[in-house]
């Protein structure tokens, strides 16, 4: 009789044998996955305990338990990762002269390096199912590793290899426990692991535009995108050519302005049409009441558009949170959620526990830990569309147009850029600590912001990883396109891609961030708008009046067939797209929001806010969010800049001990604000103040015509 035949005519109780041999081997496995879990707990306490912000010392001294549970809700990642590994592992390993003679210790002490291999050999599939993951697996490999190593270990050939290697090494577990009598029932979990991960390499596609009159509203925005930044712009280096194109198709909007550029605040302008004072957000840290204010709110543009019969929908990840933080009335929300303290801890226990986000960064993932969400779902812009595109379908399904939100973190700090694109704008003579992402110490930040300044290399460096991820958000631009035009919807969609704000990158008179300051020019607050209406209708047109963040809704119902509610501040701007107007006779009003830090570019005497560390608590009834304490809301009103911008004119107001100071810059002749002309005996700069000063005190409706720019009118 050969081998083949004798094992299989085998005793029973040698089939009995083999499966209590292998279900031990899976306890060792067990034993193994809750020591690494303790390992990473561990991990978790040694890296929060140096934290001296003032949310670390909120977990060490109110809410210790919030960190237990952290940790243990992630326990359950270990024990489904435990038994994957034991099949994967086991057809290694049985044979080893400690795993056989049932030694726990001595099998634990293979199962080690076998796990080691098997996470290193899973990168593969990861990183080729997972669109991000790879650049993010080359950002860490390149802290070890230098750059040529970090590139070939994290290139697509070498991520294939490992694919493969991973693919065959669960063809030969389904096959070994196919063959072994004892253990054939077990078959089937290889098999569900194939399956599975067959699965998640799956993305979801744009659907097909079905028949309707009415037209989808699509807004596709990056988080902190500088206008100047973009070819259609007038920037000269190669950061758009996706929205360069799609700049020729639509009407260019080049003075749009942001309201505050801060995103909680700016959002929410656009979607109501109101200014801040009058939607009442006026920082980050809102209260429930804020919040509720919002969610009672009939007006919002969600809602007007879901009374008309679309179907709206929002796709964002950390940088969209606001979305969660405030109800503006969606009918689908895919944001992540808002980062509470509870978010605050889960994000530390996720970056301590690396094996669960190594391995549950997909749609998997984020059904078993909705934790995901919260620090991975950056990884992927691809994620964010399908749920996008599943609402898209939703609203077809139902026949109803759709008002579609689409928001990145693309262009915010840290600005981690794709591998391939930063290759596009990197120097290759740098080696500072800035190489593929800005790198900066959280708790220095929150006492003390940025440095007020940086020499030329690191600001060439950063301006360099800024410009990459802006590419990385062209090319997100351009696949949404290319979906719309093979699906037949771009004809019907009236698509839209702008941002919340700019952001500070060292340029003069400033340094990184955005929403403290108006200093340097107008980067913060004038943000790129395109408007792309079906079949191309004025397109390659340019706006140049003033436009601002209040008149978004009122365009977007206009263009939709829909009457503005009137309560909107803002002015429809479709006059001014078609060539009945050349100006709407407005200004635009901003105001700086509140920060963690202090106001270190601002003259002597500017009024600051105290620091959060101060100012901050935790509401547990309001989803354990950080919210500003009452005594201290009129005092952070008080602290604010403000900022009227004109065609020509940029008056700035900053609160001082005694009074207020004020600045007063002609922008056609000094856009980085060099000058201040208040103390020149200008008339125009007492009716820019009389101005500015009505709009403070609740006049959302001020006029500033061509005419009145004239300096000495």
């Amino acid at each position: 009789m050969d081998s083949a035949a004798a094992f299989r005519y085998a005793p029973m109780h040698m089939h009995t044998d083999d499966r209590r041999h292998f279900l031990r081997f899976l306890m060792c496995h067990a034993a193994f996955a809750l020591a690494l879990w303790l390992l990473s707990s561990v991990a978790f306490v040694v890296g929060t305990l140096p934290m001296e912000n003032v949310f670390a010392e909120m977990v060490r001294t109110q809410h210790p338990l919030l960190a237990l549970s952290a940790n243990l809700r992630l326990l359950p990642g270990y024990l489904l990762l435990m038994p994957a590994f034991a099949f994967l592992t086991w057809p290694w390993l049985a044979q080893r002269r400690w795993v056989q003679e049932r030694r726990f210790f001595g099998t634990l002490l293979w199962i080690l390096p076998a796990n080691i291999a098997l996470h290193v050999i899973s990168l593969g599939p990861i990183a080729v199912a997972q669109p991000g993951s790879a650049d993010a697996l080359q950002r860490v490999v390149a802290r070890v590793l230098p750059s040529n190593a970090a590139g070939a270990l994290t290139g697509p050939a070498f991520l294939w290899t490992l694919s493969l290697v991973f693919a065959l090494l669960t063809l030969r577990a389904f096959v070994h426990f196919l063959r072994t009598p004892g253990l054939r029932g077990f078959s089937i979990v290889p098999a569900a692991m194939l399956l599975v991960a067959a699965s998640l390499g799956i993305p979801q596609a744009m659907p097909v535009r079905a028949a309707r009159t009415q037209p989808d509203i699509l807004i596709v925005a990056s988080d902190s995108l500088r206008a100047d930044h973009l070819g259609c712009y007038g920037y000269t280096r190669n950061t758009s050519p996706h929205i360069d194109a799609l700049a020729r198709e639509s009407v260019r909007f080049d003075a749009m302005t942001v309201s505050s550029a801060s995103t909680i605040e700016s959002w929410t302008t656009l979607l109501t049409g109101r200014w801040p004072q009058t939607h009442g957000l006026r920082y980050m840290f809102i209260p429930a009441t804020a919040a509720q204010r919002i969610e009672n709110d009939h007006d919002t543009l969600p809602r007007v558009l879901n009374k008309a019969g679309w179907h709206s929908a929002v796709s964002s990840n950390w940088a969209g949170n606001c979305f969660k933080a405030v109800n503006h009335g969606f009918s689908a929300n895919h944001a992540s959620d808002i980062q509470n303290l509870d978010v605050f801890v889960a994000e530390a226990a996720l970056r301590a526990h690396w094996a669960v986000p190594l391995h549950f960064a997909n749609p998997l993932g984020e059904w078993l830990f909705p934790e995901m969400d919260r620090v991975t779902s950056w990884l992927s812009a691809l994620r964010l569309q399908e749920r996008l595109w599943g609402e898209m379908a939703a609203a077809d399904g139902n026949n109803q147009p759709l008002f579609g939100v689409l928001f990145t973190s693309h262009t915010h700090l840290p600005y981690m850029p794709s591998a391939k694109n930063l290759a596009h704008f990197a120097d290759p003579n740098y080696s500072g600590p800035n190489a593929r992402e800005l790198t900066f110490d959280i708790d220095d930040f929150i006492m003390n912001g940025f440095p007020d300044s940086v020499d030329g290399t690191e600001r060439a460096q950063v301006h360099n990883l800024y410009d990459a991820c802006v590419r990385d958000f062209d090319d997100l631009v351009g696949e949404v396109v290319a979906q719309l035009r093979a699906t037949g919807r771009l004809e019907h969609t009236i698509l839209v891609v702008t941002s919340d704000h700019g952001d500070d990158l060292y340029d003069k008179g400033t340094s990184l961030g955005h929403g403290t300051n108006f200093f340097g020019g107008d980067q913060t607050t004038r943000i790129p708008f395109l408007v792309r209406l079906p079949k191309a209708q004025h397109g390659g047109a340019s706006v140049n009046a003033v436009t601002r963040g209040v008149d978004v809704m009122p365009l977007l119902l206009s263009l939709a067939g829909q009457a503005v509610p009137a309560s909107c501040e803002g002015l429809d701007l479709t006059p001014l797209m078609d060539g009945r107007s050349s100006d709407l006779s407005v200004p635009a009003f901003a105001e700086t929001c509140y920060l963690f830090h202090p106001k270190p570019l601002h003259p002597p005497g500017a009024l600051a806010a105290k620091p959060m560390s101060e100012t901050l608590m935790v509401d547990p009834d309001f989803r354990n969010s950080f919210v500003l304490r009452p005594e201290h809301h009129q005092l952070v009103i008080d602290a604010k800049d403000t900022m009227l911008r004109t065609r020509r004119w940029k008056l700035l107001r900053l609160p001082a001990t005694n009074g207020a100071l004020w600045q007063l810059f002609d922008m056609q002749n000094d856009p980085q604000q060099q000058h201040d002309l208040s103390a020149a005996g200008l008339p125009v700069f007492a009716r820019l103040q009389a101005a500015l000063e009505a709009w403070r005190s609740g006049n959302g409706r001020v006029r500033w015509s061509i005419e009145d720019d004239d300096p000495q009118r």
